[in-house]
This record gives structure tokens, sequence and C-alpha cells, in this order.
């Protein structure tokens, strides 16, 4: 829910928006509200005037915004029809960013997820494939492929690309959590224990606390 405050400032910018007239006003007072919907953590709204900014201003930074914030928002998505239609739109934004900056692999590992969520899962996991091939160390995209293969009881992959994660980065709290998970599953118990008992050591968050918690009383 957003803050009173928040509230106010997204009912002083948006008059402000309505009430302008002139497109280059419009296009700032766009970015403005936008940010004000972001704040108050209304991501397709600070997409949908992220997006009018850009197109106000077209850049490779606006249409990032826009695709970060329409990403978000089909992360959060409740349904499957939701997440399509803001995976569409923060695939069109990222396309944008992506003519300019070939390279953002991270922009590019956000279009392979909002594939994978859709009709058409493929393409997703071949762009993630070419974001390790560029860069074998992208925690990103290791997570990624390796949430994939856990989808997929893929229990082995699972384990080699959380490894994989981890060996690039050791405080990944959620990285060190699957790769334990993928050794249990994998038979490996002693080696999954012992991970599970590193991820309680790495993070106090009480649900992870008590998932670990779970698989080791059933090891």
């Amino acid at each position: 829910m957003a803050t009173p405050e928040q509230l106010m400032e997204l009912a002083t910018v948006r008059a402000r928006y309505n009430k302008a007239t002139d497109a280059k006003a419009r296009g700032l007072l766009a970015g403005e509200l936008a940010a004000a919907y972001a704040a108050a953590s209304k991501f397709d709204s600070a997409g949908y005037y992220y997006e009018l900014a850009a197109d106000a201003r077209p850049g490779e930074k606006s249409y990032r915004k826009a695709g970060d914030q329409y990403f978000e928002a089909f992360t959060y998505a409740a349904t499957q029809q939701r997440a399509s239609e803001m995976g569409g739109k923060a695939r069109k934004m990222y396309e944008q960013v992506l003519k300019n900056n070939p390279s953002d692999l991270d922009a590019k590992t956000n279009v392979a997820m909002t594939y994978i969520a859709s009709e058409n899962p493929m393409q997703g996991i071949t762009l993630l494939r070419e974001v390790i091939s560029t860069d074998p160390k992208n925690q990103k995209a290791l997570f990624n492929l390796g949430i994939l293969s856990v989808q997929s009881g893929q229990w082995d992959k699972a384990a080699e690309r959380f490894q994989e994660l981890v060996t690039v980065n050791p405080e990944h709290v959620e990285g060190t959590f699957y790769l334990a998970v993928s050794l249990a599953e994998t038979g490996k118990k002693e080696e999954a224990i012992r991970t599970f008992n590193k991820v309680k050591t790495m993070s106090s968050d009480p649900a992870l606390t008590a998932s670990v918690d779970e698989y080791l009383a059933k090891m």
C-alpha cells in the first residue's frame, strides 16, 4: 500500500501532468509521474509513464527505465494473462535498449525470462545460454538457468548451475539454498547437509530458516 505521502506526491504530479499542454513539458512530467508510481511500487503505471517519457525523449536510459518497471510488474503478476501482457511490454522496451546497446546482458536476461513465461519458452532458454556464452560468470543467468532445471526436475544440471553460481559469488544466499536442495535431490546427503547449515549462517530470514529446517528434518 502506498503511504499518505506517496499518494499526495502522485496526486500533485498527476495534476501537473494533466494540466500541461506543451509536449516537452508533458514528457518531462511523465518521467516525474513514473518515478512517483515506482516509489509507491505501482510498477505497471510506472512503466506506462516511463514509456511515454521515452517516446517523448527516446534514449537507451529512458527505455531501460520503462522496461525495468514493466519487468517488475511481470515478476509480480497474479495471473498468466497479466504476466503475458507485462512481459510483452517489457520485451518491447528492452528491445529498444538492445538496439542501442547489444551488450546489455541484464536487459537480455530479462527478455529471456519474459519469453520463458510465454508460449515460446525455448527462445528464452536460448537467450540465457547466449548470455552465459558471452559471460560465463553472469550471476543472474546462472541462477535462472538453475531454477529452470529445478522446475523441470533436472537436478544434476541444477546442481551444476548453482555450484557455478556460488563459485562466482559465495555469498549468494538463494543460490546456496538451491544448491543444497539440488544436492539433496541427487542423493549427496552429507554435502547437502553441510550446504543447508551454511545457508543458516548466511541469512536470518525466518521463512528461509524454516525451509532449511524442513529439508534437514527429512534427511
